[in-house]
């Protein structure tokens, strides 16, 4: 409802619950619960049926890297990347759109600055295309949230930085357009 508060909205859904109640035994619970307030989960993230990973297709060409990944939210906020033998990487991303790719190689841990772009939501969740580039001009793409439809049919498109990145990138504070 417009304009409503969160007060608002949880005590309508439970009104309907009271109502429920009412007409059931002496005894009897209906079980109903609050599981989630705006983005606060109010029971274990185990027991919710959300989906805690999605897919992250991810092409690091400079690494020999084009896959189809799973992609997690970390408790500091980062997003992690997964493949079968575990985390490879992460990326973290700021209110400004800034973003970071740190990814494992060699034993080594190699970071590139980039940016996030904001697609829109799928099932709950934003949909981002990752664009990064070191000043050593490494690249990589990540495209993260999108069904596998979306990724077959876009992928290609999306995979290849805009025509306008250098100056993205410049704007981002993040290094210097080459």
């Amino acid at each position: 409802m417009p304009g409503a508060t969160v007060s608002d909205a949880v005590i309508s859904a439970l009104d309907g619950c009271l109502e429920l109640l009412a007409t059931l035994p002496e005894g009897e619970d209906c079980g109903c619960e609050i599981i989630a307030v705006n983005d606060i989960l109010t029971i274990p993230s185990d027991e919710a049926g959300y989906a805690a990973s999605i897919a992250l297709r991810l092409r690091a060409d400079f690494l020999g890297l084009d896959d189809l990944l799973v992609a997690t939210d970390a408790p500091d906020g980062t997003i992690l990347i997964r493949s079968v033998d575990g985390v490879i990487g992460r990326i973290a991303k700021d209110a400004r759109g800034r973003a970071f790719l740190a990814l494992s190689a060699n034993r080594e841990e190699i970071v590139l600055p980039g940016i996030a772009v904001p697609v829109g939501y799928r099932r709950g969740r934003l949909a981002t295309r990752f664009y990064f580039e070191d000043a050593a001009g490494r690249r990589a793409v990540a495209l993260l949230g999108f069904s596998p439809g979306e990724l077959a049919d876009t992928a290609g498109r999306w995979l290849a930085f805009p025509e306008d990145w250098p100056r993205r990138l410049a704007a981002s504070g993040l290094i210097t357009a080459r």
